[in-house]
């Protein structure tokens, strides 16, 4: 966009300086979100002796969808909770339990970005 600009010499346009501001906000995102990763996967390869509790998974689950709603819906991407009705338990460090389903979702909404097909992330509880 800069480059066809000083190819025309021409000054940008409003919408190419809007597009260009929602680039750089996208690449300073993305640059946190990376710091962040590299934060947390040095905390993951210093774990400190997890702190079991009981944890509801759906509780869980719905806190995971709610936290990446608005980056979900900003991608077009739908996200499924069958195990809604699920009210069982596991034994876990929440902390620990958290990064991963994190990692798991950031992994899943990245996977889907470039495609041009409806997107859906579908989580199912296959307690049997």
């Amino acid at each position: 966009m800069v480059n066809e600009a000083e190819a025309e010499n021409r000054e940008l346009t409003r919408e190419d300086r809007a597009d260009l501001l929602d680039s750089l906000r996208t690449i300073g995102e993305r640059s946190k979100s990376l710091k962040e990763f590299v934060t947390n996967f040095k905390s993951v390869n210093q774990i400190a002796e997890p702190i079991l509790e009981k944890i509801g998974v759906r509780e869980v689950v719905n806190e995971i969808t709610r936290l990446f709603a608005q980056e979900c819906f900003k991608e077009n991407i739908t996200i499924q909770f069958d195990g809604s009705k699920s009210d069982y338990t596991i034994s876990a460090d929440r902390n620990l339990t958290m990064q991963a389903l994190i990692i798991l979702m950031k992994n899943a909404i990245e996977s889907l970005a470039n495609l041009k097909a409806e997107k859906h992330i579908k989580i199912y509880d296959d307690k049997t």
